[in-house]
């Protein structure tokens, strides 16, 4: 069975969560050099990241539904204001209870409660996500 390099992750989290959608659709795949880098994140661009590997057949597959999955998030985050896909993610410094929430988080290690917003890179519009 050859394996190829499907992606390359740099966080163990991320790497996981895409390696779990594809076995959700009946793919084998699995992640390699996953524990290297996640006892030490510097070795990260030594190791070339964490590859997340598939056989050779399934790479189309693979590709397709990765890229459906993509399309799908983007067209169910829009923009309210302009209607553009064009939006990212931002925690906004200003508001106390978000600094708060982090010191908390770190002093007691566990998350907490971050308000999530998104901005829109066309028309610089920021809001919360449904």
């Amino acid at each position: 069975m050859e394996t190829i390099i499907l992606k390359r992750f740099d966080s163990p989290v991320e790497a996981n969560i895409v390696k779990g959608f594809l076995e959700s659709n009946d793919l084998f795949c699995f992640l390699q050099d996953e524990h290297s880098i996640g006892m030490n994140p510097l070795y990260s661009n030594a190791l070339g990241g964490i590859k997340l590997m598939v056989r050779a057949e399934d790479e189309e597959r693979a590709i397709d539904l990765l890229s459906s999955s993509a399309m799908d998030y983007k067209a169910h985050n829009t923009c309210p204001q302009c209607g553009s896909q064009d939006i990212h993610f931002i925690t906004e410094k200003k508001n106390k209870a978000n600094w708060f929430s982090i010191f908390l988080s770190l002093l007691l290690g566990s998350p907490m409660y971050v308000k999530k917003k998104y901005e829109c890179s066309i028309c610089k519009n920021v809001f919360e996500s449904e």
